[in-house]
């Protein structure tokens, strides 16, 4: 029995893809959708782990950020696999480290 909630507990998160600052493909056009279309996505999961980074145009990235996210990952990507919501600025930094497709952060 949990003592403290969350909004998970009750109700779900809506999370609005920020298209216009993402330096990455929209995800529903990664799925085989139009760039056009308005798509609503849906996913379950097991919970939420959060994790910091990203310092934003103003600084270097931090050095070794790209291997933090992935040590964020790695207790649950083996069971339930995982979906990472990252601000523009962070995806920005990821790009800088050379990440510049969604492809090359997956892999």
């Amino acid at each position: 029995m949990g003592t403290q909630g969350n909004a998970v507990n009750l109700g779900n998160i809506i999370i609005v893809e920020n298209e216009k600052d993402s330096p990455w493909t929209p995800f529903h056009v990664q799925r085989g959708f139009k760039k056009e279309e308005n798509i609503v996505s849906v996913f379950f999961g097991y919970g939420i782990a959060q994790g910091q980074g990203g310092l934003g145009s103003a600084m270097k990235p931090v050095p070794q950020f790209d291997q933090g996210l992935l040590y964020n990952f790695i207790p649950l990507t083996s069971i339930f696999g995982a979906l990472a919501v990252l601000d523009p600025l962070v995806a920005q930094d990821l790009v800088t480290l050379g990440y510049d497709t969604k492809d090359k952060l997956y892999d």
